[in-house]
């Protein structure tokens, strides 16, 4: 059976209580939590317990994607909560300042790799030295990133034939020169269904696509006054052995604001 999941961010820039207002009235099984600005991640963290997420199968949180060096431990005691939860946490490597303290996050910590705006995280030998800090830690694979930094994919590709069994969840996006996120091409959607071939590298990928009609400001506020959510371009691959372990297929939409 299919598992959707969408980011609040993609949905609601800001406002996961609109979104999650959203998938309720959708057959969605699955949700990333989106906590992109620095200022966004104690609000969640503490209403987590009120919010109703039983319908979830798969539940991530995505971490700041920049803050400030001296948030850097508040962040990680609120992040720490959310490990307890046995939840995936998404981090941009260039977000930790000190990169041995991740590691109190287990195999919680879902490293991403990145867009060319950032200093590390862009190629498969930025990823091995982070992976090699932080041994116990997952992988994001942002398709998007990866074909901005090389449209070519051959960094794409050594990137999945060193980390592949690290995949925890896969972001499908749309990523401009200007590190701009815009709407799924037919392009996009046409790479999302060569997913099979990412599965090949790893046997059992979660599989997720990162943008979508609500990741521009006239998208997003058309699905507020509708309420309708974008469908899949393509199905699930099923649920992998790799840390963090889960059961269930998952398909992640995100948009990501900058």
């Amino acid at each position: 059976m299919r598992s959707i999941g969408f980011s609040t961010g993609a949905l609601a820039l800001g406002d996961f209580r609109a979104a999650l207002h959203m998938l309720a009235e959708k057959n969605s099984s699955a949700v990333e939590l989106s906590a992109l600005r620095q200022h966004e991640l104690a609000p969640l963290v503490e209403q987590l317990d009120r919010l109703d997420l039983s319908h979830f199968e798969y539940v991530s949180l995505h971490a700041p994607s920049s803050m400030e060096p001296g948030f850097e431990a508040t962040a990680l005691r609120y992040l720490e909560k959310v490990a307890r939860r046995g939840w995936p946490i998404i981090v941009h490597p260039d977000a930790m300042y000190t990169r041995q303290e991740w590691a109190r996050l287990g195999n919680r910590l879902c490293i991403e790799n990145m867009d060319k705006r950032k200093l590390i995280g862009q190629t498969a030998s930025d990823l091995a030295e982070i992976f090699q800090d932080l041994p116990n830690a997952s992988f994001c694979f942002d398709i998007g990133h990866a074909r901005q930094v090389d449209p070519t994919m051959s960094e794409a590709s050594a990137i999945l034939q060193r980390f592949s069994r690290r995949i925890q969840q896969i972001h499908v996006s749309e990523v401009n020169t200007q590190s701009e996120h815009d709407s799924l091409s037919l392009e996009s959607i046409l790479a999302g269904e060569q997913g099979p071939r990412i599965r090949d590298q790893r046997r059992n990928p979660k599989r997720s696509r990162c943008t979508g009609p609500g990741n521009s400001t006239r998208g997003r506020r058309r699905l507020a006054s509708t309420g309708n959510l974008p469908g899949p371009a393509w199905a699930p691959i099923k649920p992998a052995s790799a840390a963090p372990r889960d059961t269930h297929p998952l398909i992640m939409v995100s948009f990501y604001p900058y």
